[in-house]
Protein backbone atom coordinates (compact mmCIF):
# COMPACT_ATOMS: atom_id res chain seq x y z
CA UNK A 1 0.00 0.00 0.00
CA UNK A 2 1.36 3.40 -0.96
CA UNK A 3 1.69 5.90 1.87
CA UNK A 4 0.90 9.48 0.89
CA UNK A 5 1.31 12.72 2.73
CA UNK A 6 -0.38 15.93 1.66
CA UNK A 7 0.81 19.33 2.85
CA UNK A 8 -0.76 22.70 2.26
CA UNK A 9 0.82 26.01 3.16
CA UNK A 10 -1.31 29.07 3.77
CA UNK A 11 0.44 32.39 4.01
CA UNK A 12 -1.14 35.09 6.10
CA UNK A 13 -0.51 38.63 4.82
CA UNK A 14 1.81 40.85 6.85
CA UNK A 15 -0.06 43.03 9.32
CA UNK A 16 0.84 45.74 11.80
CA UNK A 17 0.26 44.98 15.48
CA UNK A 18 0.89 46.59 18.86
CA UNK A 19 4.29 45.66 20.30
CA UNK A 20 3.74 43.28 23.21
CA UNK A 21 7.14 44.02 24.74
CA UNK A 22 6.35 47.69 25.48
CA UNK A 23 2.51 47.53 25.20
CA UNK A 24 2.62 49.98 22.30
CA UNK A 25 4.38 52.74 24.23
CA UNK A 26 7.70 52.48 22.39
CA UNK A 27 9.53 52.82 25.71
CA UNK A 28 10.54 50.27 28.34
CA UNK A 29 11.13 51.26 31.94
CA UNK A 30 13.71 50.09 34.48
CA UNK A 31 12.49 49.99 38.04
CA UNK A 32 14.50 50.61 41.22
CA UNK A 33 12.40 48.25 43.35
CA UNK A 34 10.63 44.91 43.00
CA UNK A 35 7.20 46.52 43.53
CA UNK A 36 7.72 48.52 40.30
CA UNK A 37 6.75 51.77 41.97
CA UNK A 38 9.96 53.76 41.44
CA UNK A 39 11.21 54.24 37.87
CA UNK A 40 15.01 54.43 37.70
CA UNK A 41 15.27 54.92 33.95
CA UNK A 42 13.77 54.29 30.54
CA UNK A 43 14.97 53.39 27.08
CA UNK A 44 13.68 52.88 23.58
CA UNK A 45 12.00 49.49 23.14
CA UNK A 46 14.48 47.07 21.54
CA UNK A 47 11.71 45.12 19.77
CA UNK A 48 9.80 47.92 17.96
CA UNK A 49 12.67 50.44 18.03
CA UNK A 50 10.42 53.03 19.68
CA UNK A 51 7.48 52.95 17.26
CA UNK A 52 5.16 50.92 19.50
CA UNK A 53 4.20 48.79 16.50
CA UNK A 54 5.61 45.64 14.87
CA UNK A 55 5.06 43.87 11.55
CA UNK A 56 3.77 40.32 11.93
CA UNK A 57 4.25 37.78 9.14
CA UNK A 58 3.14 34.19 9.52
CA UNK A 59 2.29 31.03 7.64
CA UNK A 60 0.39 27.89 8.54
CA UNK A 61 1.40 24.47 7.23
CA UNK A 62 -1.18 21.69 7.47
CA UNK A 63 -0.07 18.13 6.82
CA UNK A 64 -2.51 15.27 6.30
CA UNK A 65 -1.18 11.71 6.47
CA UNK A 66 -2.80 8.32 7.05
CA UNK A 67 -3.38 6.99 10.57
CA UNK A 68 -1.80 3.57 11.09
CA UNK A 69 -3.39 1.64 14.01
CA UNK A 70 -0.80 0.23 16.40
CA UNK A 71 1.85 2.66 15.23
CA UNK A 72 0.13 6.05 15.54
CA UNK A 73 -2.30 5.47 18.42
CA UNK A 74 -0.23 7.22 21.08
CA UNK A 75 -2.06 9.66 23.35
CA UNK A 76 0.26 12.60 22.59
CA UNK A 77 -0.22 12.29 18.82
CA UNK A 78 -4.02 12.53 18.76
CA UNK A 79 -5.59 15.86 19.64
CA UNK A 80 -9.08 17.12 19.09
Amino acid sequence: MEQRSNSKARYIPTRVAVCKHCSGKGVVFEYADEDKTTVSGSSKCPVCLGSGRVKVTSSVVTTVSPFIPGKDDKAEVISM
